[in-house]
């Protein structure tokens, strides 16, 4: 194997050429080499030497291995379309000589895939060259060329007068060559293809496996299944498997579709991914992540019975499997025990959970079921390892100060307000939950433009009107608001809630007027919930 001037490009010659060069080759009897001298096991091991090959770094060396090889009957054309290949790429022109005989070489590689020894081939139909501008004259043939390949994608790669007069890497040297923008393209086209089809390009297929995520999710599935079948401990490709399943908008995938039609592709694409996971967990019955992904699948699907089958098996392997615990606490979340799910998530953190969803689903849970001492002891086992992020830090304000611990949840929430990444409403609300009602009024007074004209404000300065004892003036706001239709359109009010509950225990604010409170906050939510459906 010789360096070539090109950096990651190696060469491996056909031979030592000289004048013995052709009768040398002549004299090898290939059928004698194969039925006798266990030929068949040597051109094998060639192949596999040649992928063995890594880097210093202990990553594969080639990423391709490309074989230039001539078509037609014999021997060498045999071992370098069947044997050695996981793909083929079969060039030939529009005539009637090249098709018949391309169609020949096409049934030999197809009947030669249904061998046990041999491996699942691809192959890429290229029509070379074509001239740019025989479109009528070129119909015919191309529509024979395609029937020979049984509705397989043919390329073309387009004639390029400069390359009858020397050879040359056009797609290195386009710009001294102003016509060969069509040629570029068809390479371009036939590179794609192969990125496509190269199981082993790991960076490559997560590449493309990322590019049709959005646009053709039942494309991107199969390159996730490949790359899981390659790393099936990489959690990441595990994940971007739920993800296609989870992660469905009807406005991007399939848009040419009609609505029912996309919900048929979706159901295609579930059915699809269900059942490569039974057919994985089947052949991999302890395999953690395939038990996990299905897992969280039926639990998107409430087949809750069958969630709790895999999560115990998980569980039965690994008692002290964070991820597992989290998942098992959402499936008891599901089923409407809030209990359970809180021992579980105990268990998980304690365990070390670091899953990202884990985490907020559980952060969620203690916050709306007003178990606050959980949310703050899940906080604390995880800081400082993981930064608290979005509306994280303003609930642990609320949490602290629904705990009665008013003035730690004020030291928060000014270092909260000093880092200027929550919205400036949220920062009034969080002052009147700790009770700092002389600042919230400041900031309400001096927000720019009447506070009148923003919904989230007014409503805002309700609130404090009420808890100054201004309770009628606060009442007739409200009227005016669910009125007129100037609600909050996506104000969510779990915060206010929870402040309500916990101040009417601690007697800061009187029940009659907690009470009341209420009452406006589910006024407003119908009012938020007409006004959508508009």
């Amino acid at each position: 194997i010789h360096p070539t001037d090109v950096l990651g490009i190696d060469i491996l010659p056909a031979g030592r050429i000289d004048k013995a060069y052709s009768d040398k080759l002549d004299q090898i009897n290939w059928r004698r080499v194969y039925e006798e001298e266990r030929g068949y096991d040597f051109i094998s091991s060639i192949r596999d030497q040649i992928l063995s090959l890594t880097t210093p770094e202990g990553q594969p060396r080639y990423d391709y291995v490309l074989i230039d090889s001539r078509t037609g009957y014999s021997d060498v054309g045999g071992i370098c379309t069947q044997q050695l290949p996981d793909a083929v790429v079969l060039l030939f022109r529009l005539n009637d000589q090249n098709i018949t005989g391309i169609e020949q070489v096409y049934k030999t590689i197809q009947a030669s895939a249904h061998q046990p020894e041999h491996r699942e081939m691809e192959v890429v139909p290229v029509i070379s060259p074509v001239w740019p501008f025989a479109t009528v004259e070129a119909k015919g043939p191309v529509e024979k060329a395609r029937a020979v390949f049984e509705g397989r994608e043919v390329l073309m790669i387009t004639f390029e007068a400069a390359l009858t007069f020397a050879e040359r890497i056009i797609t290195r040297e386009q710009d001294e060559f102003p016509t060969s923008l069509h040629i570029c393209q068809d390479y371009e086209r036939l590179t794609d293809r192969l990125r496509d089809i190269n199981k082993d390009d790991e960076r490559t297929q997560r590449k493309q496996a990322d590019r049709f995520r959005r646009r053709d999710p039942a494309r991107a599935f199969e390159f996730y299944k490949r790359l899981v079948r390659r790393r099936p401990d990489q959690e990441s490709y595990w994940e971007r498997i739920l993800d296609l399943h989870r992660d469905w908008s009807p406005n991007r995938p399939y848009r040419s579709l009609a609505p029912g039609e996309r919900s048929s592709e979706r159901a295609k694409l579930s059915k699809s991914i269900l059942v490569f996971l039974n057919e994985w967990v089947e052949s991999n019955p302890d395999h953690t992540y395939g038990l996990l992904t299905r897992a969280l699948l039926f639990l998107d699907e409430d087949r809750l019975s069958e969630a709790q089958t895999d999560l115990e098996e998980v569980l039965q392997n690994d008692p002290n499997n964070a991820k597992a615990l989290a998942i098992r606490a959402r499936m008891h979340e599901q089923e409407g025990n809030a209990e359970a799910a809180v021992q579980d998530y105990d268990r998980a953190f304690d365990a070390g959970l670091d899953d990202a969803t884990g985490i907020s689903n559980a952060l969620d849970l203690a916050f709306a079921r007003g178990r606050f001492d959980r949310f703050i002891s899940w906080l604390n086992a995880i800081c400082p390892e993981i930064p608290l992020r979005g509306s994280v830090p303003l609930k642990r304000v609320h949490a602290l100060a629904a705990l009665g611990h008013t003035e730690e949840a004020r030291g928060e929430l000014a270092s909260v307000d000093e880092g200027a990444s929550q919205a400036p409403e949220n920062i009034l609300e969080a002052l009147i939950v700790v009770g700092d009602l002389e600042e919230a009024s400041r900031r309400l007074s001096s927000a720019p433009g009447p506070a009148a004209a923003d919904p989230n404000l007014r409503m805002l300065g309700t609130m404090l009107d009420a808890l100054r004892g201004s309770v009628e003036m606060a009442n007739s706001a409200i009227d005016d608001m669910v009125g007129t239709g100037r609600v909050p359109p996506t104000w969510d009010y779990t915060e206010f809630r929870i402040f309500v509950d916990t101040a009417s225990a601690r007697g800061d604010i009187a029940s009659a007027l907690a009470d009341k409170m209420h009452s406006w906050f589910d006024r407003l939510e119908e009012a938020q919930e007409k006004h959508a459906g508009r």
